[in-house]
C-alpha cells in the first residue's frame, strides 16, 4: 500500500460466518493481526508462533467469534492512538459470547510484549476471572515494555487501596505475571484510598499513572499529597461520564493534606467537574497562589477542614479559596454546555458548596468563596452557597463571598 493511512487498515486473518483461520506461521502486520465474528468464526494463532501489530488491535472478537492463543506463543502489540487521540485496544472481546482464550501452559505460558501507546485489555473483573470474555490469563506473561502502554481500562473496580493498587489489579486481571517499572492504568467506577503519601512530581510514584473514572479518590488521614511545581488532583469527564446520574460518583475526600506550591503563576490545588470534593474535620488543602478547591457542573464541595491560601500573587491575579462554576470553561473562559452532569440532568444543582471550617486566603484583592451562575437561564436557586464557618481574607480589597445569580445562606 502506498500511505501510511491504507497501510494501516490491513487485516491478518479474518474469520466469518463461521469460518476458521490458522496462522501456523510468525506474522507482522500493520492492523489487526486477527478478527472473528459471528457463531462458529475462529482465529487460531498457533503454539509458540509470533504475532507482531503496529498500531492496531491484535485480537478483535465479536458477535460470538473466538480467537485462540496457542502455548509458547507471543503476541507483539503496539496498539497505537486512534486520530482522535484515544487509546486503541490491543485485545477487543465485543461481548460475552465472545472469547480470547489464552492457551499456555505453566511451562510454556503466553507472552504479551507492550510496545506501544494503547490499552491491552477492557473490562470488569469477571471479564477475566470467571472467563467472561478472557480465559486462561493465569497462564500470561505481560511485559509492560512502554511507560505509554496502559495495561488495561478495569471497570466497576470496587475499593482499591494505593498501597496495593498493583498487586490488586494483576489479581482482577489474573495475569502469571505483569512485568514493568512504569506503565498506565485506567480504572472506572469505584473507590480508591490514598493510604500512603503521594508525591505528585514523581515520574516512578504509581499514582500518576492511575487515569480515574468515576472514581471517588479519598486521602486517607495521616498522608500528603504534594507538589513543589504546581500539579494539583483533577478529575474531570469521561466516556461514562453521561450515564452517571449523580456527583458522588467521582471526587475527592480530603481527610489528609493536599500541599501544592511552586510552579509558574497560579495553580489549583483540588478540581472535580461534576464529582464531590469533600474535606472532613481532620482534612486541609493548602496552595501558593491559585484556588484550593475547584468544582464544575454540578460539583459539590463542602469543606469542614481548612482551605488556606498563603502567597502572593501577581499583579492583577487573585487566590480564591473555594470556586464553583454552573458550567466549565474553555482556554478563552467560554462557557462550555457539556453532555453530562447538571448541563443535562433536569433539576439538578448546578453549584453546591458548603463551608463549615476555615477558609483563608492571602493577597490584595482575595476571595474566600466565588460562586458563578455562567449559565444562560439557570434559575439563581440551582446555584447554592451556604457559609456556617470562619473566612478570612487578609490582603486590601478582599470579599468573603462573591456570588453571581446565587443563592447564599449564612448560619
Amino acid at each position: 500500500v502506498s500511505t501510511v493511512s491504507e497501510k494501516n487498515k490491513n487485516r491478518g486473518a479474518i474469520a466469518v460466518n463461521g469460518g476458521k483461520v490458522n496462522i501456523n506461521s510468525n506474522m507482522e502486520i500493520n492492523g489487526v493481526g486477527g478478527f472473528a465474528d459471528g457463531t462458529g468464526s475462529k482465529v487460531t494463532l498457533g503454539n509458540g508462533k509470533t504475532m507482531t501489530v503496529n498500531n492496531d488491535a491484535a485480537l478483535a472478537v465479536s458477535n460470538g467469534g473466538v480467537a485462540n492463543v496457542g502455548n509458547g506463543a507471543v503476541i507483539n502489540t503496539a496498539a497505537g492512538i486512534n486520530p482522535s487521540g484515544s487509546e486503541k485496544l490491543a485485545f477487543y472481546a465485543a461481548d460475552t459470547n465472545s472469547k480470547i482464550n489464552f492457551q499456555g501452559t505453566a511451562a510454556n505460558p503466553v507472552t504479551i510484549n507492550a510496545t506501544g501507546a494503547g490499552t491491552l485489555f477492557m473490562g470488569t473483573a469477571s471479564d477475566f476471572s470467571a472467563g467472561t470474555k478472557y480465559t486462561g490469563m493465569n497462564n500470561v506473561v505481560i511485559n509492560m515494555n512502554s511507560s505509554q502502554a496502559t495495561l488495561g481500562n478495569f471497570q466497576n473496580v470496587g475499593n482499591l487501596n494505593l498501597a496495593t493498587f498493583n498487586t490488586s489489579i494483576q489479581n482482577m486481571l489474573g495475569a502469571k505475571e505483569v512485568n514493568g517499572t512504569v506503565y498506565k492504568m485506567t480504572i472506572n467506577g469505584g473507590n480508591l484510598s490514598l493510604d500512603r503519601d503521594v508525591d505528585l512530581d514523581s515520574s516512578s510514584d504509581i499514582f500518576n499513572s492511575i487515569t480515574s473514572e468515576r472514581i471517588v479518590n479519598e486521602v486517607q488521614s495521616g498522608t500528603t499529597v504534594s507538589s513543589t511545581s504546581g500539579k494539583g488532583l483533577a478529575i474531570g469527564s469521561n466516556s461514562l461520564a453521561n450515564t452517571a446520574t449523580s456527583y458522588n460518583q467521582s471526587g475527592y475526600r480530603i481527610n489528609g493534606i493536599v500541599d501544592i506550591s511552586g510552579g509558574s503563576g497560579l495553580k489549583t490545588g483540588v478540581f472535580t467537574d461534576f464529582g464531590i470534593i469533600d474535606i472532613t474535620n481532620s482534612g486541609k488543602i493548602a496552595v501558593d497562589k491559585g484556588i484550593g478547591a475547584y468544582g464544575v457542573n454540578g460539583s459539590k464541595i463542602t469543606n469542614a477542614g481548612a482551605v488556606n491560601i498563603t502567597g502572593t500573587p501577581a499583579p492583577g491575579s487573585r487566590n480564591i479559596g473555594i470556586t464553583g462554576l454552573a458550567l466549565n470553561v474553555d482556554s478563552s473562559s467560554n462557557p462550555v454546555l457539556d453532555t453530562y452532569g447538571s448541563s443535562v440532568i433536569a433539576g439538578a444543582n448546578a453549584v453546591d458548596i458548603t463551608n463549615a471550617g476555615t477558609i483563608s486566603a492571602a493577597g490584595d484583592e482575595a476571595i474566600g468563596i466565588f460562586a458563578d451562575n455562567n449559565r444562560n437561564g439557570l434559575d439563581k436557586s440551582k446555584v447554592l452557597v451556604t457559609n456556617k464557618g470562619i473566612i478570612n481574607v487578609s490582603g486590601n480589597k478582599g470579599v468573603g463571598i462573591y456570588a453571581n445569580g446565587a443563592t447564599v445562606e449564612l448560619g
